[in-house]
């Protein structure tokens, strides 16, 4: 499949030492396909909407190169980029109506208005908003006003489409119909998307492909699957509440590795062995990988006993804690239907258990990552 997007060894410094992107020896190396929703999820800071912003011309990269369709764009302004960008606050303008809004930027770009007019309502008809083109944007809904912003994002058919963050001011219900929207409106177009968000569910929901930003490094790249399946790091692990990191001791047991700390040894057939690098091990949250049974049974491997000391409804299954008897953590991720066969609430005494080759031993990148330079 070809790339619609490259970035090329992309850094950003502030100063002379303060890196938003990249570091000194090495910048972000990224590339996306034709066609893809690809995200791009990290924390607060990480640099995530300053790497949108270099690609669609906002912000000068201090080194490296961005390729649109195999085309070098780093030299470009803005509006000489085939990309278009949906921002979060909408940037609507009041004083025009939705279809002079969305008829702007091919205004800009002196197309006839005899041209203009079909490709307005088309984009609108695209975006559930047929028939809007004279309403006031203060008569708008916030859903109503983030199809029309994007409506005019589509209307100029870029050949990437950035987004920074569009759907976090929308009430849940909203911003989950509006996930649907915008995949299929990939899907229809044909559209390359670009997806910045700091919600991990968002983007798993969403995207084809994720990377995971941290402290201005890209930690990881890989489908929502493999990131749940197989984290590479601590971080990654974490911010996407794969499961519970286990630090603590290593030793080896012939091919098994062991971590132990206070009341918990976790062994896992990993075939990562003890060197400088720090390790960790991760127990995985989600039920089908965690045996649960009351504080009587005996289950095997990797038993973790304690009291769930919270339970917590999300809809559609229950976030539990067990408290260990020296008050470490253990998240799980538990059904609907698995909560009520053992007769679990809060206060109940469990036993948890993972097979050994279940639990995954990670780069403990937490104890390493440098803090980043203050960037979205």
């Amino acid at each position: 499949m070809s790339k619609a997007l490259e970035c090329v060894d992309i850094r950003k410094q502030y100063g002379q030492v303060l890196y938003s992107l990249g570091r000194p020896e090495k910048g972000i190396d990224l590339s996306v396909a034709s066609g893809e929703l690809f995200a791009i999820i990290g924390p607060s800071g990480c640099g995530k909407s300053t790497l949108l912003r270099i690609i669609g011309g906002f912000i000068t990269a201090t080194a490296g190169d961005v390729l649109i369709g195999g085309k070098n764009v780093t030299n470009l302004p803005p509006h000489a980029r085939p990309t278009n960008t949906v921002f979060q606050n909408y940037a609507l303008f009041p004083h025009l109506t939705i279809g002079q809004n969305v008829s702007f930027g091919l205004e800009m770009e002196q197309i006839r208005p005899a041209e203009r007019r079909p490709r307005v309502v088309a984009a609108l008809d695209l975006v559930g908003l047929a028939g809007f083109e004279n309403r006031q944007v203060g008569e708008l809904s916030g859903g109503q006003l983030q199809r029309a912003a994007l409506a005019r994002a589509i209307v100029k058919r870029p050949s990437v489409l950035l987004l920074d963050e569009p759907l976090g001011a929308l009430d849940l219900k909203l911003r989950r119909q509006m996930q649907d929207e915008i995949v299929s409106l990939k899907t229809a177009l044909g559209t390359t998307i670009v997806h910045v968000t700091h919600d991990q569910e968002e983007a798993c929901a969403m995207a084809d492909r994720i990377a995971v930003l941290n402290a201005g490094v890209v930690l990881q790249v890989a489908t929502p699957v493999e990131l749940y399946r197989a984290p590479k790091t601590t971080f990654v692990a974490e911010f996407i509440h794969a499961g519970t990191v286990i630090r603590g001791h290593l030793s080896s047991d012939g091919p098994s590795l062991k971590i132990t700390r206070p009341g918990l040894t976790v062994t896992s057939t990993s075939d990562r062995r003890i060197s400088d690098q720090p390790l960790a091990a991760l127990l995985p949250r989600h039920g089908a990988a965690v045996r649960l049974a009351t504080d009587k049974d005996l289950l095997g491997d990797n038993e973790a006993r304690g009291r769930v000391s919270r339970l917590a409804f999300g809809g559609a299954d229950f976030s539990a804690q067990i408290r260990l008897a020296d008050d470490f953590i253990i998240g799980l991720q538990l059904s609907i239907e698995r909560v009520a066969e053992l007769g679990l609430a809060v206060g109940s005494d469990v036993v948890a258990s993972w097979r050994q080759d279940q639990v995954l031993v990670l780069e403990d990148d937490m104890q390493t990552t440098k803090p980043a330079a203050m960037a979205a």
